[in-house]
C-alpha cells in the first residue's frame, strides 16, 4: 500500500463526524469552524465540482443508506425484543399457573394416598376378622348393649358410677 495513503488515513482519524448545515449529510470535519460538507461548500461559492466531489456525494449517500438500513434493523430488533419480553412474561405466568396446578395435584394425590391407605387398612382388618354374616358394626353394637346391661344402674343400686358408665356406653353406639 502506498505510504502516502497511509498518511492520509492517519490524518483523517483525528477528524470528527459532523452533519452538513446545508444538505444534512455526514462528512469528516477537519476543523471546528467547518459547518458544511466539501461539496456544499464548493456549490455555495460557485466552485467547480470535480470527480472527487462526486465520489464524496456517492459515499455520503452510501453512508446514509447504510445508516437507514441499520436504523430500520435496530427498530425491528427493538420490536422483536418487546415481543420477546411480552412472551417471556406470558410464559412466566403460564409456569406460575402450572406450578400452582402441580402443587394442587400433589395435595390431591397425597389425600388420595391417605384415603387409599386407610381403605387398605380397613379392608385388611375386615379380612382378618373373617367373613361373618353380620357386619362388624352390628357386632360392635351388640357388645355395647351387653356392656350396658352389665353395668346398668338398676343392677348396681343406682350408683353414680354405673349411671355415668351407662350414659357413656350409650353415646358410643
Amino acid at each position: 500500500m502506498n505510504p502516502d495513503y497511509e498518511n492520509l488515513k492517519e490524518e483523517i482519524e483525528e477528524w470528527e463526524e459532523a452533519e452538513c448545515m446545508d444538505c444534512g449529510m455526514a462528512y469528516g470535519q477537519a476543523q471546528e469552524w467547518q459547518h458544511y460538507c466539501p461539496v456544499c461548500f464548493k456549490l455555495d461559492r460557485g466552485y467547480k465540482i470535480l470527480v472527487g466531489d462526486r465520489h464524496i456525494v456517492w459515499l455520503q449517500q452510501e453512508l446514509l443508506d447504510e445508516r437507514t438500513i441499520a436504523e430500520e434493523e435496530i427498530e425491528a430488533l427493538k420490536d422483536a425484543q418487546k415481543r420477546l419480553f411480552k412472551k417471556a412474561r406470558s410464559l412466566k405466568e403460564e409456569v406460575r399457573e402450572a406450578e400452582e396446578a402441580l402443587e394442587q395435584a400433589n395435595r390431591e394425590f397425597a389425600r388420595l394416598e391417605r384415603d387409599y391407605e386407610r381403605s387398605r387398612r380397613v379392608l385388611a382388618h375386615k379380612l382378618a376378622m373373617g367373613r361373618n354374616t353380620r357386619s362388624n358394626y352390628d357386632e360392635f353394637y351388640d357388645k355395647i348393649m351387653d356392656l350396658v346391661k352389665l353395668c346398668h344402674p338398676d343392677k348396681h343400686a343406682n350408683s353414680a358410677r354405673a349411671t355415668e358408665m351407662t350414659k357413656w356406653l350409650l353415646s358410643q353406639r
